[in-house]
């Protein structure tokens, strides 16, 4: 589904301008896709800061699944368009939280009933708005 967003498509050829350097999108046990690693840091690159809460919260997660494997790293988030860049740590709290957020997960999945649409703003430019809308 994200292959056909205009937003993904765009962050990809901002990524692609800006970073030749690196290998990117490193998929790991098929479950997240890295934009790219360097020297013990996990790097994402956004078109804009918008969103960046949930960029932070994207990039604690892939933290928090290369701990689960043993592996302690950092991360950035970088935006290039506005020459920016965020540093992101994994914290104890955060472990917590991502555990629990997880926890939920599976309890929605399991549940017989799909849980009510959200309507935020930013759904309807969200690369999965056909799963909650259509």
């Amino acid at each position: 589904m994200e292959s056909e967003n205009a937003d993904v498509n765009i962050g990809k050829t901002i990524e692609n301008d800006n970073y030749k350097f690196a290998d990117h999108n490193i998929l790991i046990d098929n479950t997240v896709c890295i934009d790219y690693i360097k020297k013990d840091v996990v790097y994402e690159i956004k078109k804009s800061d918008k969103q960046e809460q949930t960029a932070i919260n994207q990039v604690k997660y892939y933290l928090y699944f290369l701990y689960k494997k043993g592996l302690k790293m950092s991360g950035k988030i970088n935006y290039p368009e506005i020459k920016k860049t965020t540093e992101v740590f994994l914290t104890e709290n955060d472990i917590s939280e991502i555990e629990n957020n997880l926890a939920d997960i599976k309890k929605i999945i399991s549940a017989d009933r799909v849980p009510d649409v959200l309507n935020a703003g930013f759904c309807k430019r969200c690369a999965y708005y056909e799963l909650c809308y259509i």
